[in-house]
């Protein structure tokens, strides 16, 4: 819910009050933001923290007193650890920090240096405390660097690898799955994203709109949006191949406060306008207004009521599944079940998809979902060697989800 009380500052002190309430609104009512607030994801806070250290930072470098500099910037500093240390997406944003640093470095030096500087002081601080405590623990400091790259070997289905079978690419096919990634389903997902009802596109329409009618364009929201926007797009996560980021809705939390800043202040405009016009436009004005917000309150609560919808239907399902019973599914369940079933993915033979050949033929349950999922080269296809009418016996049917048992 902080995020909430984030817009209102923000916007409060980028612009005005009426900016900062209908920038609250949109944050409470927001889709994405409702729904990743009901889950236990690292994605959401790490953003949010990430966030909250802009806007220490930027209060660091409009400070007047020295020890207001300095405290604000450790503070900013901490913020910052404390998201690296939920997720290290904080990498990417470090473009955008850059340059909000470069926007404000022009109008005073001496603030911007010693903020920056007691935020690195700060942020370094949380990244040295890290490496210590893996060293103690572990006896390897680089624990986390060592462990992320062996999750990307281990988990190459959720990258970019040419085995992935969600991500992957044919033989001959690399630069037009590259062009796609980078040219179609990255910016679809970030701009056009249904969780975000295509919040990224409103706040690129709402700029273009304040700068045709000559308002002052907040620029820090409208610059940390767009370099989030091109390192979550284009970074890559490997140094020695360049591998894009996977197109997940789950980057768009990093965009959504600049996203909503940018909205506000466009429609706080186009009230502003319509006051001043007519009876019939200031109806068109707030009539669209209502709308959108009841909009987005609409898909939440559908997100909401569907979200747990499917978690009841899991967890029915897993009561029906013998702890050593091993399954067959598709790509995109097997982890979701893993969950339901251990608390953690599961990597053994329990679980298997319908890609692992030889290991299908060997299980006991099958689990089919109703719905198609279409990633950028994944289908959802049932193998044609399993034919649910013919050695398969239907145990369990809610919520979408087949749980069938291999008839002896």
């Amino acid at each position: 819910m902080s995020e909430i009380l984030l817009a209102f500052l923000f916007a409060a002190k980028l612009s005005n009050r009426w900016v900062a309430v209908v920038a609250a609104m949109i944050m409470a009512t927001l889709p994405i933001a409702v729904m990743g607030s009901r889950e236990l994801g690292a994605d959401l806070p790490a953003a949010v923290l990430a966030a909250w250290g802009v806007y220490a930072i930027l209060n660091s470098w409009g400070a007047r007193t020295t020890p207001a500099i300095i405290l604000l910037g450790l503070l900013a500093g901490l913020l910052l650890g404390a998201s690296w240390l939920t997720k290290e997406t904080l990498v990417l944003m470090a473009p955008a920090f850059i340059a909000l640093a470069a926007m404000h470095f022009r109008k005073n030096r001496r603030t911007v240096l010693v903020g920056t500087a007691a935020c690195l002081f700060g942020l370094l601080a949380v990244v040295a405390a890290e490496a210590i405590f893996y060293y103690v623990v572990t006896g390897d400091a680089l624990f986390r660097a060592h462990e992320m790259a062996r999750n990307f070997e281990q988990c190459k289905e959720n990258f970019f690898y040419q085995d992935s079978p969600k991500y992957g690419w044919a033989a001959g096919k690399y630069w037009q799955t590259m062009m796609a990634r980078l040219l179609y389903e990255g910016p679809r997902v970030l701009i056009m994203g249904k969780s975000s009802l295509g919040l990224g596109a409103l706040a690129i329409c709402g700029t273009v709109y304040l700068w045709r009618r000559r308002v002052a364009v907040l620029r820090a929201p409208l610059l940390w949006m767009a370099l989030l926007m091109l390192s979550f797009n284009f970074c890559s996560t490997s140094l020695a191949v360049y591998r894009p980021l996977v197109p997940a809705p789950e980057y768009s939390y990093a965009i959504m406060l600049p996203c909503a800043l940018l909205v506000a202040a466009a429609l706080c405009d186009v009230i502003k306008r319509a006051r001043g016009a007519g009876l019939i436009p200031r109806l068109v004005v707030a009539s669209l207004v209502i709308a959108l917000f009841a909009v987005f309150v609409a898909a939440s609560i559908y997100g909401n009521v569907r979200a747990g919808r499917a978690g009841n239907a899991f967890s029915s399902i897993t009561a029906c599944l013998p702890p050593s019973a091993s399954v067959v599914t598709d790509y995109r369940t097997r982890f979701t079940l893993s969950y339901y079933r251990t608390g953690v993915p599961d990597f053994s033979d329990k679980i298997v998809t319908f890609e692992d050949g030889p290991a299908v033929a060997t299980c006991e349950y099958l689990l089919l979902r109703r719905d198609v999922f279409e990633g950028l080269n994944y289908r959802y296809k049932i193998p044609d060697s399993i034919d649910v009418r013919k050695g398969w016996r239907l145990v369990q049917s809610t919520g979408g989800l087949q749980l069938f048992r291999r008839s002896p």
